[in-house]
């Protein structure tokens, strides 16, 4: 029975190795970021764009008694930046979480397939 140990070591850790490399083809990032996601953080991109000018000329042109309400603008972009954080960090999310479950199983597949090889070579010697 130890002595299968080893073997089932290096089993385990090619199983492992090779989840690893199909991971991100079974799970892609596009499971978890659709097509309006990305639309609509195209959108608030330009939006927050367009209000930062907006809150800019809107300070300026305070003193001169016309325009649009700076903290009104300052509110609005603040809101919209707010939005395209939480995407920016969902995108992020989405795109990195089949990436690293990837990388798990490779290396732990690989420290199996290591730790059972040495098994092998050392029960094989003696």
């Amino acid at each position: 029975m130890k002595e299968m140990l080893p073997s089932a070591a290096v089993g385990v850790g090619v199983f492992l190795l090779l989840a690893g490399l199909l991971w991100s083809s079974v799970f892609p990032a596009s499971n978890a970021w659709t097509d309006e996601k990305a639309q609509r953080m195209s959108e608030l991109t330009g939006k927050v764009h367009k209000l930062l000018f907006k809150s800019v000329a809107a300070k300026e042109q305070r003193g001169k008694g016309r325009g649009v309400n700076p903290t009104e603008a300052k509110a609005e972009y603040d809101q919209a930046k707010a939005e395209l954080e939480k995407l920016r960090t969902e995108f992020e999310s989405a795109r990195d979480n089949p990436k690293t479950a990837g990388n798990y199983l490779r290396y732990a597949g690989t420290g199996l397939v290591l730790l059972g090889g040495f098994g092998v070579m050392l029960a094989r010697s003696g």
